[in-house]
């Protein structure tokens, strides 16, 4: 029996009896929140509020090093084939580090975009200045840029961004019905630029565009700019070459936002606030990297995440942030674990015999109190919450911004503390584990911290379990099929058959 197992098997012991754990007695004890809390600058991480004791977390922790998670998060930012299914590296973390000469090259290249559109020197084909960026793409094409822009807003300072993924026609005519033409520029992101969804919809807005502007071939205008891995599609397209960035096929879209897939992020904070919270993703890989296991903030979230999952049968975890331009978060993280962990066979070619990835959800702020936070307290479900809260916030209102912080807390006690009433409908069990990230301000070098904190914290589970958290061929043969039907291609069996004549796709 290895190591790791013959853990895995205390680990099992030990969840056997953390029913009996209580966290007002375990919050009670001297130096628990010292020894259950870790400060860097500008996050506070506070991980009192769960099942575990000193013994768990030790052999939690022996799980990490067993696990060699920081060896195996070396051999990624030293370039070598993590990725083993599509026998690639993965290079996120390598944008972040300031050690390849072609991700430099990319990274001026977009800036310089950038700068050009947010000083006007750049212009539209009407020579005017643009006022609105229209960001097509999906998954990590969207759901990263959106994020990372509505986190910082308040650093906007360039064109208004606009963000199109679903092919949902309402939302695509009414935000064009909005816009005027000759002031709006579209960047088309895709890594593959096939992409069936965001090609279709790229077609109605080049359309839109060539008809306001009575130009017949606006992509080859300043209107478009093209993000890609594969620069000869989008050249045949008709985008001009120097408006094309490119990507590493070696970055995959949940970990784009580092790359050139951050373009509209720039053209809306500007460059130096991008640069900022690159730096604020560095940071959060030094300290992943370098710190011991116990003083990890990415690993023990990984851990605690482990130690519900795998050993007391929770199947999802909530995201809670305490302010409502983090909503998007919400979002990110849950690509982000879902698309990465959720598989069911190892890097050994072998069923998985645990259970990997959980379901991830969660609303923002106080709303999320008057949802799900019934079931949090008083239902039969173990479900951890992450608790996200900004101490001071620039945007807010001190009175305002009191009272969130002040729900946040006010649920974290009562969820780990509960209360005892006679009238049994009215007590609450308590016992409900939370964890608390707590930035100092929403600014881009905490957020690229937090950013890079969860894709750590999703490494490191990966590779606990063994599995490979960069390829996604469930999402590829869902998107293969997706595009025969679209094409017209039928299917092949007979309940595929009914389904399309159902909904009349036979007459399209």
């Amino acid at each position: 029996m290895t190591r790791k197992n013959q853990i895995w098997g205390q680990l099992s012991d030990l969840a056997a009896t953390a029913y009996k754990l209580s966290m007002k007695e375990l919050n009670g004890e001297p130096q628990r929140d010292s020894k259950f809390s870790i400060d860097i600058e500008g996050i506070h991480f506070d991980f009192s509020r769960h099942l575990i004791n000193q013994n768990i977390l030790d052999t939690l922790v022996d799980l990490a090093r067993a696990s060699n998670i920081k060896e195996k998060a070396l051999d990624m930012l030293e370039g070598k084939l993590v990725n083993k299914t599509e026998s690639r590296s993965a290079t996120h973390m390598t944008m972040r580090s300031d050690i390849s000469g072609q991700n430099q090259k990319e990274k001026q290249q977009m800036f310089q975009f950038s700068e050009a559109i947010r000083n006007g020197e750049l212009k539209s084909s009407s020579h005017q200045r643009f006022t609105d960026v229209i960001n097509i793409g999906i998954g990590g094409s969207e759901l990263g840029p959106k994020m990372v822009s509505e986190a910082l807003k308040q650093y906007a300072s360039g064109p208004k961004l606009h963000f199109l993924s679903n092919p949902d026609g309402e939302k695509i005519f009414s935000l064009l019905n909005s816009l005027q033409a000759k002031t709006t520029l579209v960047i088309l992101s895709s890594k593959s630029f096939t992409t069936t969804e965001t090609m279709t919809i790229a077609k109605i807005v080049s359309d839109w565009l060539a008809k306001e502007l009575q130009i017949n071939d606006v992509e080859s205008s300043t209107h478009f700019f093209a993000i890609t891995a594969d620069k000869e599609k989008a050249i045949s397209r008709g985008i001009p070459e120097k408006q094309i960035l490119t990507l590493e096929e070696s970055i995959g879209g949940r970990y784009s936002i580092w790359s050139s897939v951050g373009f509209p992020v720039c053209t809306s904070i500007g460059t130096k606030r991008f640069e900022e919270f690159i730096a604020g993703g560095k940071m959060m890989d030094d300290h992943f990297l370098q710190s011991e296991y116990q003083d990890n903030i990415p690993v023990l979230l990984a851990l605690i995440g482990i130690w519900y999952n795998n050993f007391l049968g929770s199947q999802s975890y909530a995201v809670v942030p305490y302010l409502e331009r983090l909503s998007p978060l919400i979002d990110f993280i849950q690509q982000l674990e879902m698309e990465s962990n959720g598989k069911s066979i190892s890097l050994d070619d072998l069923p998985v015999v645990t259970t990997t990835a959980p379901i991830v959800w969660g609303r923002a702020g106080t709303g999320s109190q008057h949802s799900f936070f019934q079931l949090l307290h008083q239902g039969k479900k173990l479900v951890p919450v992450d608790l996200i809260g900004v101490k001071n916030d620039a945007l807010s209102h001190t009175e305002l911004h009191k009272l969130l912080l002040a729900s946040l807390a006010g649920q974290a006690e009562a969820l780990a503390n509960g209360q005892h009433d006679e009238n049994v409908h009215l007590s609450n069990p308590g016992n409900k584990p939370s964890s608390i990230l707590l930035l100092d301000e929403l600014t881009p070098f905490n957020l690229g911290k937090l950013v890079a904190l969860y894709e750590n914290k999703t490494f490191s589970q990966a590779a606990i379990w063994n599995i490979n958290p960069f390829d996604q061929w469930g999402v590829e043969l869902g998107k293969r099929i997706t595009k025969e039907l679209f094409s017209g291609i039928k299917p092949k069996n007979r309940s595929g058959q009914l389904l399309i004549k159902k909904m009349g796709l036979e007459d399209f």
